[in-house]
């Protein structure tokens, strides 16, 4: 009869490393796009030209790397957030109401926890025509179980409005969330 899940701890982290160069390829081929093209424009945070409204959501699919490339947690959740857009509808001129619950599990499974990212504050934002790619810089509050982070620095990168990419600052999350950017989709 076939194993209908796989335990072994060294397939575990072969996956894992094949999911981590995935992402960081991912990763790579979009900053490449938004670094090397000088078509960023500054976005006002606060823009009053708003005049397409939506609320892009989704699950949450990401695996967490330590500074040595090992996986050390498995994070799932949902996410939300309101987008405001140009008068054509394309480019995301204001984000609000951003919500992301978090279920992360340790790679072993032995640890659980459970997280809630609220109260979006951006303070910039950039968006490139070439790339459909936003990206915006502000702060959030997480909430755990014991306590509450205020003021943790946030990028959001946004793509094509199909992938959100959630990067906190290691500084004051890496041993919550390890020191990867959370991965999400749109649906």
């Amino acid at each position: 009869m076939p194993k209908l899940l796989e335990t072994d701890p060294i397939k575990i982290r072969s996956f894992a490393a094949r999911f981590l160069i995935f992402l960081i390829y991912l990763s790579g081929i979009f900053q490449c796009f938004v670094f090397s093209q000088p078509a960023l424009s500054l976005i006002d945070p606060q823009a009053k030209n708003v005049t397409t409204q939506s609320r892009l959501a989704g699950p949450i699919v990401s695996v967490q790397f330590s500074h040595d490339g090992t996986a050390s947690w498995i994070i799932s959740g949902r996410w939300r957030i309101d987008v405001g857009y140009d008068t054509k509808g394309l480019i995301p001129l204001s984000l609000r109401n951003l919500n992301v619950s978090l279920v992360v599990v340790s790679i072993d499974g032995s640890n659980t926890y459970r997280y809630k990212l609220s109260d979006l504050i951006v303070q910039s934002s950039s968006y490139s025509n070439k790339t459909n790619f936003s990206i915006s810089n502000g702060t959030v509050s997480i909430f755990t179980e014991q306590k509450t982070l205020n003021n943790v620095p946030i990028s959001i990168k946004i793509i094509n409005n199909k992938i959100i990419i959630l990067i906190l600052d290691v500084s004051k999350t890496n041993t919550y969330f390890g020191e990867s950017p959370i991965y999400g989709v749109e649906r």
